[in-house]
Parts: structure tokens; C-alpha cells; sequence
């Protein structure tokens, strides 16, 4: 009989410690709330349906390049000298008439990447979070505050513009070439680009002279039977290669060049065979294998690029000093291209750990 009742109490407590939640929450007052009548106090930094303030938008297309799923459309005509398109409320002037700006808010992930890009904080996150729709295309919200026809008519005075400018620009070159003309004709007249054919004689010495440094130096590179030697030869074939990167306008190439192969891969090479135990007493030689097969496909291969060379209609134009890719390059490297820029390093980086645990052991 007591076993009875202990086993009954221990179920009917355990009842009790069940239900405890349920009869707590029986007492105290209800906090549902009644939506829509009453409707949530949402929190400071809510994300919801995004806005643009069209009278502060300079079409720069920032927000567009920053969304991660290309739920932004923008589209701008240059303004026409004369147009006065206003100020932002920051003071900034405008200068493109933004003739589309839609926002498929279906496809919007509510990351706010769009916002913090805009210099003049004309596109932000709401608190409207009510924008049910029938239709998908209902989603794509127009924030553009011209009318068709005034679109219409800013692309038409572009264009127009624009033509003028290639009119007046194809004018000035056959102005230009016929004054050429006039003074090729006249008696005793020196040609213009005397200067430019002196130049590019002075070009191609200097061409000509990296080009039979690199090829000199490689031959000893691949001939010399002592390692050392080898590896120093291999300095003048790099900086061969760099002064050729130079003259072709690649002037980013040849300073990576320089600062990897010649400044950190070549100085390596020769430290590692330098530092080696016992150099001094070994004669460390280098052997030449299967020479002729090689002199067989080198002679294969240049007769075919020979042959090329030598049939192909290449096209000659007019050579312009080229300009510096330095910072060409950087603007992509920090923009278009900043996420395998950084992959790279982190590849570099777990080389360097790799190398590192490599020579603990």
C-alpha cells in the first residue's frame, strides 16, 4: 500500500512540474498583438522596402555596383552644356539626368550594401514592410520623376551633341591633314615628323640592345656548366625582359618584374646555391642532355614563326608615346577585381605558413 501511494505521488508531482509553465502563463495578462489594428514598434535599425530621394541622386550608379543580386537598374544621359540640373542637399552639382531607376524589391535580400556607397545618402532603408502584390512585375518600383517625353528629349539633345562633337572633331582632322599636305608640297620644307622618325630610330637601338642582352644572357644561362655563373647571367636576361615591357607600355609588368624575379625569386636562387654546405669544395657543374632533339625543335619552331612573320599582313599605325597602367590597374585591383586581389594573398599567405612548417621539420 505505501508503494502504491509513493508511486502515485511521484506521478501526480510529476504532473504538477509539467503543467507549472501552463499555470504560470493562465495568470498573466494577454500581450498578443491585435495587427493590423495595433502594429509592432519595429527597432532603430529595421531593414524593410528601400527609397531613393530622386532630388538627391547624381546617377553615379554606386548603390547598382554594390548590390549583390542586381536588383538595381539605373540608367543616365549626359546633361548638354547650358543645362542646369541643380544641387543635391549637400551641395553637390549634377551633372547626368537619370532617365531609369528601378528597384525589383522581389529580389532585394535586405542587405543595405546599397546605402552606404551613396555620397549623398539619397537611397535608404525604410520602415514600410506592408507591399504585398497580385503580380511580380508590381515589385519593381520607378522612382524616376522625368516623364517619357522628357526623357525623350534629354537623350535626343545628347545625341545631337555628340554628333557635333564627332562632326567638329572629323573637320579638325581633315583640316589637320590637309595643312600636312600644304606643307609636304612646299619647296625646301622639312617634313614634321623628322623629329618622330629620328625618335623611333632611337627606339629601336634601344630595343634591339635589350633584346640582345635577354638572348645573349639566356644562351649563357643554359650553356654555362657552372651553376653560379648561370644564375647570375639569369640577372641580365630578366632585366632584359623588364627594359622590353618598358618600351611596350607596360610599364606595371616591368617594375613587378623587376621587384619579384630580379628582387626576390634571382636574389634567392643565388643566396640558396651560395649558402649551400661545403660550395666552396664542391664543383657544383651543370650537364647539356638530348641536344639534338632540341636544336631539331628550336629549328621547327622558328622556322614556323618565321613563316608567320613573314606571311602575315600586319597593320601599321601611327605610334603614340604610351601612357602609364599604374593607375588604371589600381583603380580594378581595389574595384572589378579587389576579390581575387585578395584571394591571391591569401593563396601567397598559406604558401608562406606552408614554406614556414616545411623548413621547421
Amino acid at each position: 500500500m505505501i508503494n502504491y501511494l509513493q508511486k502515485f505521488w511521484g506521478g501526480l508531482f510529476t504532473i504538477l512540474i509539467g503543467m507549472r509553465v501552463t499555470f504560470k502563463h493562465m495568470f498573466v495578462p494577454a500581450v498578443t498583438i491585435q495587427y493590423p489594428t495595433v502594429r509592432p514598434e519595429l527597432p532603430e535599425r529595421e531593414r524593410n522596402r528601400l527609397y531613393v530621394n530622386m532630388d538627391d541622386c547624381i546617377g553615379c550608379d554606386q548603390c547598382s555596383r554594390a548590390c549583390p543580386v542586381s536588383c538595381i537598374d539605373i540608367e543616365t544621359v549626359k546633361s548638354i552644356p547650358g543645362e542646369d540640373l541643380g544641387k543635391t542637399s549637400n551641395g553637390k552639382k549634377k551633372a547626368l539626368w537619370v532617365t531609369k531607376f528601378d528597384i525589383d524589391i522581389a529580389k532585394c535580400c535586405y542587405c543595405e550594401l546599397c546605402v552606404f556607397p551613396c555620397p549623398t545618402d539619397c537611397i535608404y532603408m525604410t520602415d514600410v514592410y506592408e507591399f504585398s502584390e497580385f503580380e511580380r512585375s508590381s515589385f519593381i518600383y520607378d522612382f524616376v520623376t522625368l516623364t517619357k517625353e522628357e526623357i525623350e528629349d534629354k537623350k535626343k539633345n545628347f545625341a545631337e551633341m555628340q554628333a557635333q562633337k564627332e562632326a567638329a572633331k572629323a573637320a579638325a582632322a581633315i583640316k589637320a591633314a590637309e595643312e600636312k599636305a600644304a606643307k609636304k608640297d612646299e619647296p625646301g620644307k622639312k617634313p614634321d615628323n623628322e623629329k618622330d622618325v629620328k625618335l623611333m630610330g632611337v627606339y629601336e637601338i634601344i630595343f634591339y640592345l635589350f633584346a640582345a642582352v635577354t638572348l645573349v644572357s639566356a644562351v649563357f644561362v643554359v650553356t654555362s656548366r657552372n651553376i653560379v655563373r648561370a644564375a647570375f647571367n639569369l640577372l641580365f636576361t630578366f632585366f632584359g625582359v623588364a627594359g622590353i615591357y618598358v618600351l611596350l607600355g607596360a610599364d606595371f609588368v616591368a617594375i613587378v618584374q623587376l621587384i619579384v624575379y630580379v628582387g626576390g625569386i634571382l636574389i634567392l636562387l643565388i643566396f640558396g646555391v651560395m649558402i649551400t654546405n661545403k660550395i666552396t669544395e664542391v664543383d657544383i657543374k651543370t650537364g647539356t642532355l638530348h641536344t639534338l632533339p632540341a636544336a631539331i625543335g628550336v629549328g621547327l619552331f622558328t622556322g614556323i614563326v618565321g613563316a608567320v612573320v613573314l606571311n602575315t599582313e600586319w597593320r601599321v599605325v601611327d605610334s603614340e608615346m604610351p601612357e602609364s597602367t599604374l593607375t588604371t590597374l589600381g583603380h580594378m585591383l581595389i574595384t572589378e577585381y579587389v576579390l581575387i586581389f585578395e584571394l591571391l594573398g591569401i593563396l601567397l599567405l598559406i604558401a608562406l605558413i606552408g614554406a614556414a612548417s616545411m623548413a621547421r621539420k
